[in-house]
């Protein structure tokens, strides 16, 4: 729109009030107006519109970021509350363009955790956001093909996992993985959590599917007879333990080296 309200022509019939968190009218340009009443009408999405038959259409939002810094905002004008109905100054920050497809990381991901979600028995309940689907104070996440429990923020799924932890701890995992301690990925209770590298996610796994003697890391070979015993070192390289004529003592070996190189004791559980 190249005919936008600039500050001075908006300053013509509204001015800011502290009280009220937005512009009101000081002026009457119509037969509908109301002095020391908000500027614009509320729309289907919650947030204050004003339409100019001259000037165009403008969220109020946007008027008061103008009447504040002279001009509008360079970006997402983003509500740090999530009420679209709140224009105050106070509430009201600029993110770069394309935040809200991009995925949050650091200091970002943490703040957006906590504003959007409080952790409550190892469930997220939505506090802040928007959008057709968002329930206010209700339990706000869905189970991903991985069986995962996973949430949305600004259009991006996150795991939440990674959000609990977020909120908990005040750090993003970044990097690292949250390995769920009894191999239950829907169980995000913090006690449950613990924050690893990949190589320890990797030592406390559940056994194969196609594990054919029960045990993980033994194998028959059925040429001869025997049992034989390997096991991933930190570096993801394949140890050779031996071979065994016994089932039971394969088992004892393989427990020897798990101790040996770190695994967790819930490594090698059975397939659910």
């Amino acid at each position: 729109m190249s005919n936008k309200l600039t500050r001075e022509e908006l300053a013509e019939f509204a001015e800011y009030d502290k009280e009220a968190g937005t512009l009101i009218r000081t002026k009457c340009t119509a037969a509908r107006h109301k002095l020391g009443m908000p500027i614009g009408a509320v729309n289907s999405n919650g947030h204050r519109q004003l339409r100019m038959k001259d000037k165009g259409s403008y969220y109020v939002s946007h008027l008061v970021w103008l009447w504040f810094h002279g001009e509008y905002p360079q970006g997402i004008l983003f509500r740090k509350d999530m009420n679209p109905s709140n224009d105050s100054i106070e509430n009201l920050e600029v993110r770069v363009k394309g935040h809200g497809k991009k995925r949050l990381q650091g200091q970002a991901f943490v703040d957006e955790a906590k504003r959007s979600f409080d952790y409550v028995d190892g469930r997220l309940v939505r506090k802040a956001g928007r959008g057709a689907n968002v329930e206010i104070g209700k339990v706000d996440d869905t189970l991903n093909t991985g069986g995962y429990r996973v949430v949305s923020m600004w259009s991006v799924v996150y795991s939440s996992h990674r959000v609990i932890w977020a909120i908990a701890y005040g750090e993003d995992p970044g990097d690292k993985f949250i390995d769920h301690i009894d191999g239950n990925r829907t169980n995000n209770q913090l006690s449950n959590l613990r924050l690893v590298t990949v190589s320890d996610n990797n030592r406390n796994v559940k056994r194969r599917s196609d594990n054919k003697t029960g045990v993980t890391g033994v194998s028959l070979i059925k040429k001869t007879g025997k049992y034989s015993v390997e096991i991933q070192d930190v570096n993801k390289k394949k140890v050779f333990i031996g071979y065994y004529d016994d089932l039971e003592e394969a088992k004892r070996a393989r427990q020897l080296a798990e101790k040996k190189h770190n695994y967790h004791e819930n490594h090698g559980r059975d397939v659910d």
